[in-house]
């Protein structure tokens, strides 16, 4: 059996890590029994989409010696021990590295920050401790795991072969060929309006108050833009949350989403989209792997603005699905929002985002995963 538990709620839907979970299991179950182990119970039109996912709760798990334990940086170390202590082999998705915490709103507006980063260091130091493998979406991602590893832990690293090539394997950011567009017409529906939609969270590493800025200036210059925000934030109220409210200042052109949005809506907003655009500011976070906001580039076949420094930038700049915009203030945006209200420039964009599309399919990458997860050998 291999247990999914990435430790993300998806009763108000899915955001981009619960997709992962979710779509790496269609892939698996092609292969072997899968379970994804979830908190609560998935809305109902989750299920409507993968009917053949088997569901469970943590304590519904009856975990036994051979299963495999896949988790991610969201899972309770408590799960993890449980299933570690049942000799299940236990596969770490360190998709998100601690320097990512010091980005958290509850880290940086707590009494004592630094304890509270250290809070949830520790919490993923015990999860990297419990791996006996670990899943990474770029060879970065490996190097950076490989140094926690090395300036950590005496234990984990005595029982490795030196080059740890069985213990790694990539996975980048992709989809499943089963999703909640499968149904649909390959061809993607867009309005006459120009939209805009930012398809992913408003946390404290993105910059979602310079993609508004952007498209109010656009506006000012004749161009009829919208902004459409796909998800709510969820947990604290981030400092960019209010940065981005701030800069909006009531206008009607920016739809924050202040409830979370089914499945069909959400496919409805994401293929009727002219773009997506996704905004942040140099971080170290963004050279390691995209965001998974790359998903619905390839699903929906969006064009996507984002900033050139970064994993995300380079494909683009290589793939040509989007436009890579050099600076960071909001000029650099509405110079790229007038070229994807260009149809022929769309249509070229969404050309490339097809062809791109099945390079990063999990079900071309999934022989070769459960191989190296119950083998140690990558085909």
């Amino acid at each position: 059996m291999l247990y999914i538990d990435f430790g993300v709620g998806m009763a108000d839907g899915l955001n981009g890590v619960g997709l992962r979970a979710v779509e790496l299991a269609t892939a698996m179950s092609d292969h072997t029994d899968v379970t994804v182990l979830v908190p609560d119970t998935p809305e109902a039109e989750i299920l409507s989409v993968w009917p053949a996912l088997r569901w469970a709760s943590v304590r519904e798990a009856a975990p036994v010696a051979g299963d495999v334990y896949w988790y991610g940086f969201a899972t309770p170390p408590e799960t993890v021990a449980r299933f570690r202590a049942a000799q299940a082999l236990c596969v770490f998705d360190a998709i998100v590295w601690p320097l990512e915490f010091l980005t958290y709103e509850s880290v940086r507006t707590a009494t004592v920050p630094p304890r509270a980063y250290q809070s949830h260091l520790a919490d993923y130091l015990r999860r990297l401790r419990m791996a006996d493998k670990f899943t990474v979406a770029s060879i970065a991602e490996r190097h950076v795991v490989i140094g926690m590893l090395s300036s950590a832990f005496w234990s984990p690293l005595s029982r490795m072969a030196p080059d740890l090539d069985s213990r790694f394997f990539v996975l980048p950011v992709g989809l499943s060929s089963r999703n909640e567009n499968s149904s649909k017409s390959s061809e993607v529906a867009v309005n006459d309006e120009l939209t805009l939609v930012w398809n992913g969270g408003t946390w404290n590493h993105y910059d979602p108050a310079t993609a508004i800025n952007a498209v109010l200036e656009a506006r000012k210059d004749a161009l009829k833009v919208h902004l459409q925000f796909l998800y709510p934030q969820r947990g604290m109220m981030t400092a960019s949350l209010r940065a981005a409210r701030a800069a909006a200042d009531g206008s009607d052109a920016i739809r924050f989403a202040e409830r979370p949005l089914g499945m069909r809506e959400r496919v409805d907003v994401l293929r009727h989209a002219t773009a997506a655009i996704c905004a942040y500011q140099p971080h170290a976070l963004w050279d390691l792997c995209p965001p998974m906001r790359l998903r619905e580039t390839l699903l929906y076949q969006l064009p996507i603005i984002a900033p050139r420094r970064g994993a995300l930038g380079d494909l683009i700049a290589e793939h040509h699905f989007g436009l890579a915009v050099q600076g960071t203030s909001p000029r650099y945006l509405v110079q790229a929002i007038r070229a994807v209200a260009d149809p022929s420039e769309r249509e070229r964009m969404r050309k490339a985002a097809a062809s791109l599309a099945s390079d990063y399919l999990y079900e071309s990458r999934s022989t070769a995963a459960w191989s190296w997860m119950t083998d140690g050998h990558i085909q």
